[in-house]
């Protein structure tokens, strides 16, 4: 369906008609890439079908009481976060496949934001990396029911009593994370692209695009834009 949507944007765009003949001036990649960046900002329907889709998503991260998000956490994801679930079997929706692989597409530019709760050290995905637990050979059973904010001392990170071997490349990254100086918030779930760290169907889509064509923003293309012409000259100059 998305290929399908496509071809017939770039056969409306070269004009080719439905005998499909004609060439294709500039290539698709430039295309889609957003104006300033020097295209014309044409959506690929695949990328923009993940990032919608993940609103979903991002609803079941940060709304746990609307009665859809309830549904969903009590049938697919059992009461636990998207960041654990397992894959969705052959048998489930279609919806919550589709949700769910927009979520994976995505889910490096979701990260904790530390607060007053109490987030797991090994087994919550607060560290960018991934999860702690997973990231070492073991965790000692006096250490398992740590918590993050259990290695906060005097605003510094400290892990002299941890019998975990924590390797130092996970304790280099563990310390980049900045220790909250206002507590009283509730720890969240925040989107890396964007300045506000609320999720934003914009950043999404070039957060996804940059995985798939170079952006390097090119100021001198907004002149063409801005000029008090008909569109179709200002395709005809770009």
């Amino acid at each position: 369906m998305c290929n399908s949507i496509d071809k017939t944007i770039k056969n409306f765009i070269w004009g080719k008609g439905e005998s499909g003949c004609g060439f294709n001036l500039i290539n698709w990649k430039t295309i889609i890439k957003p104006r300033n960046f020097g295209g014309l900002g044409i959506r690929e329907t695949r990328i923009a079908n993940v990032f919608i889709l993940s609103k979903l998503a991002w609803q079941l991260l940060c709304n746990g009481s609307k009665s859809l998000v309830q549904i969903f956490h009590h049938k697919y994801m059992w009461n636990s976060s998207l960041f654990y679930c397992s894959p969705p079997s052959r048998t489930t929706s279609n919806t919550w496949k589709a949700i769910y692989k927009a979520f994976i597409c995505l889910r490096d530019g979701f990260a904790f934001k530390l607060g007053k709760k109490y987030v797991s050290l090994w087994f919550d995905h607060w560290l960018n990396a991934g999860i702690v637990g997973s990231l070492v050979d073991y965790v000692h059973i006096s250490d398992s029911n740590l918590k993050v904010n259990d290695l906060w001392v005097n605003g510094y990170w400290n892990f002299s009593h941890l019998m975990t071997n924590l390797p130092n490349d996970i304790r280099n990254l563990v310390t980049t994370v900045p220790i909250p100086s206002y507590r009283r918030s509730d720890d969240s779930i925040i989107w890396l692209s964007n300045i506000t760290r609320i999720y934003n169907p914009k950043s999404a889509y070039l957060w996804l695009l940059k995985s798939y064509v170079t952006l390097n923003s090119d100021r001198h293309w907004f002149w063409i834009w801005k000029l008090k012409i008909p569109e179709k000259v200002q395709l005809m100059i770009w």
